[in-house]
């Protein structure tokens, strides 16, 4: 099993200092094999995490003191939290397109329409 792998690897760098890639690696192909237990919509919102989250997931390896609760909760709950940030950085991404769109597509002076029926002016 990864996870049991990924806990005995990590246990392993924090005495020796080695296998930092390697313990990435496992990470990587955890969270896209299972990245509905992380909470991650698809493939694509894992690999986006891992993409833009790399550092961090690595600091979380070399920050990780075993007080009795193994890495890969420690991991499961921190990338929870990662597929909430990424979810939340793609509707702030989408509301910014759509108020651009809004904003291109309605000629100057015009006023915007808003969903409660009222109008402001821009």
């Amino acid at each position: 099993m990864v996870e049991s792998t990924l806990n005995d690897l990590v246990n392993a760098y924090r005495l020796s200092g080695e296998g930092r890639e390697l313990i990435l690696e496992k990470v990587a192909a955890l969270v896209y094999d299972s990245h509905g237990r992380f909470g991650f919509d698809d493939e694509d919102d894992a690999a986006e995490a891992l993409m833009k989250y790399r550092d961090r997931i690595g600091k979380l390896v070399d920050r990780f003191e075993n007080r009795g609760i193994p890495f890969d909760a420690y991991l499961a709950s921190s990338l929870r939290f990662l597929a909430k940030t990424v979810r939340r950085e793609r509707r702030q991404r989408c509301d910014r397109e759509r108020v651009c769109e809004s904003a291109v597509s309605r000629p100057s002076g015009e006023p915007e329409a808003h969903a409660d029926g009222g109008e402001a002016f821009a």
